[in-house]
């Protein structure tokens, strides 16, 4: 059984394994030498650690005490990261580690709004999940990606109501 926890620095190790196997596999294979190098260096245990004391939440998905996958938020509002072993795929472990961040922010005081830097073989993925793309395919330092956006939707106003 897969279950939900928030991550620490000791958890820092095996979420830059996952997350650095998964971004070899799926999302620097597109890039330039350089714009691999600059994902990757982001990927390791003392970056993730360096985030994690900067206030970024983690979550990690844990079964057998093996980290399956992670979700990072930056508070604010931005979904940094979000990765499942491969094996695990469409077990609807990403959408839990999605809601679980969502929720997160929400009880915190974000009123509905959280953005991703999507890499282009999970664009489909996060708009499963109600995510739209926010302009055009960005990049820097030679990493690209494609920025999204969730949202809840603003309530009615009584003029609106009136219009329908």
């Amino acid at each position: 059984m897969v279950t939900i926890r928030p991550a620490g620095p000791d958890d820092a190790e095996a979420i830059s394994a996952l997350e650095t196997r998964l971004a070899e596999k799926f999302i620097t294979p597109e890039y330039s030498g350089t714009g691999a190098a600059v994902l990757m260096e982001s990927l390791t245990a003392e970056a993730t650690k360096d985030r994690m004391g900067q206030g970024v939440w983690y979550f990690v998905a844990v079964e057998d005490d093996a980290i399956v996958g992670v979700a990072a938020l930056i508070p604010r509002g931005h979904l940094y990261h979000l990765f499942v072993d491969e094996a695990h795929h469409n077990q609807g472990i990403a959408r839990r580690l999605w809601e679980m961040v969502r929720d997160e922010a929400r009880a915190h005081g974000n009123p509905g709004r959280i953005t991703v830097n999507s890499s282009r073989y999970a664009v489909p993925f996060y708009e499963r999940i109600g995510f739209t793309k926010d302009g055009g395919v960005t990049e820097k330092n030679e990493v690209t990606c494609q920025p999204m956006l969730w949202q809840v939707a603003p309530p009615v106003t009584d003029e609106e109501d009136r219009l329908i």
